[in-house]
């Protein structure tokens, strides 16, 4: 019962966003402000190095030598992967979270393993895969809770596209590297 309790109280406690944020009280106007300061944050910080880096990408991208098409994903990695994804988090635009693909009907293995099968195939990955909604959290509890500096947004992502991300990094991760 105790853990309940702190649970609920970490989760639906005092830890709520001011009601005035930089000066301003309108809904609206505050989460207006929260765009522009989670839209600046993901700008380049130095555009002459992120056009050189476009460029060098463009270059690599001219000059890379495909290989024949890649094996299907099986239905046993996609089903290792399902296993992977974090339970107990948000639900993204959707509505769909993690518990729905783990609990549903086993087919949903098969339907997703030839999804993804088609998207590495036709090379194709639906634009809602792409999309999220940003939630502002405060950072620190006890600074000021009406300066948009005490916040930091996360991203919470449609689960298929989490699942699809896991499955490209099952197979693929040895030709990634680190830089």
């Amino acid at each position: 019962m105790v853990s309940f309790w702190k649970s609920w109280r970490y989760k639906f406690g005092n830890n709520k966003p001011a009601g005035v944020v930089d000066g301003l009280r309108n809904p609206t106007h505050i989460a207006n402000k929260f765009a522009d300061v989670f839209e600046a944050a993901s700008k380049p910080n130095n555009p002459i190095i992120n056009a050189a880096a476009k460029l060098e990408f463009q270059n690599r991208l001219m000059n890379y030598e495909s290989i024949s098409s890649p094996a299907p994903f099986t239905v046993y990695e996609v089903e290792k992967c399902i296993g992977m994804l974090k339970r107990g988090k948000a639900p993204g635009i959707d509505g769909l979270s993690t518990e729905h693909i783990v609990y549903c009907h086993p087919i949903i293995i098969v339907q997703l393993t030839c999804l993804f099968n088609s998207m590495i195939k036709l090379g194709y990955v639906p634009d809602e895969f792409g999309t999220g909604v940003i939630i502002p959290l405060i950072k620190n509890a006890t600074g000021d809770v009406s300066s948009t500096d005490n916040y930091r947004g996360i991203t919470l992502s449609p689960i298929l596209s989490k699942l699809f991300e896991l499955c490209m990094l099952l197979r693929f991760s040895d030709f990634f590297t680190v830089i």
